[in-house]
Parts: C-alpha cells; sequence; structure tokens
C-alpha cells in the first residue's frame, strides 16, 4: 500500500519534471508529460494486475478441484502478485527516468544545414 502511494508521488514529480525539462529544451513537453504517466501507471498497475489476473485463471483451469483455488495456490499467487507490484514499480521507476534522462539532453541541430560550408583552400598562385 505505501509502495503504491510512492510510486503514484513519484508519477505525479516526474511528470513535472519531464514536463518542465521538456518545454525549455524545445519538445513537445505535453506529449513527453503524457508519456511518463503512461509508462508509470502501465507498468505500476496496469501490467502487474493483468499479469496476476492471468496467473489465476491458469491456476483456476489447472485445479484438480474445479473453479476453486487451493490455499496453497493462494499463497503462492499472493506471493507472485507481490513480486509482480514490487517489479512494476521498479521497471517504472526505471523507464521514468530513462525519459527524463532524453528529455533532458539538447536536441541536436541539423549538422548538414546549421553551418555554412567551409571556404575552399587557399591557391598560392599555382606553385605546384
Amino acid at each position: 500500500m505505501i509502495l503504491n502511494l510512492l510510486g503514484l508521488a513519484v508519477i505525479a514529480i516526474a511528470t513535472f519534471h519531464v514536463y518542465r525539462t521538456a518545454r525549455d529544451n524545445g519538445r513537445s513537453a505535453v506529449l513527453w508529460a503524457f508519456a511518463t504517466v503512461g509508462a508509470g501507471i502501465g507498468l505500476q498497475f496496469i501490467i502487474p494486475v493483468v499479469a496476476v489476473v492471468v496467473l489465476t485463471l491458469f491456476y483456476v483451469s489447472s485445479s484438480q478441484r474445479g473453479p476453486v483455488i487451493d490455499p496453497s495456490q493462494m499463497d503462492a499467487l499472493n506471493s507472485w502478485a507481490t513480486i509482480f507490484g514490487v517489479g512494476g514499480v521498479i521497471l517504472s521507476f526505471v523507464a521514468m527516468g530513462l525519459i527524463l534522462r532524453f528529455v533532458a539532453r539538447l536536441p541536436e541541430d541539423d549538422p548538414a544545414g546549421s553551418a555554412p560550408p567551409p571556404p575552399p583552400p587557399p591557391d598560392f598562385g599555382g606553385a605546384g
């Protein structure tokens, strides 16, 4: 529970910093802010929930007692849910850090069109 609240706080703070940094560096601030929120919510909440639902369906379909989960399977399911939850938070932090790192780089200008071509080499009176 505390890890989820910490995760939401980090999503909000990272989104603010990504938006501000992208705006200052001439990138699409709104697009990068949505990407940060999507990575945060997706990796922290959506993917772990989908993984636990799939694992639950697997346990129910492979149960010998019909559509009932044994207590031992329930303990295993709780363990997997915890692993998926913590892993999702860690992956979310990494993804948001990578987004912030990318947005913080200054965009490169077009090297071919930004500087004039160098002058031709000097000709010293045709001594050659």
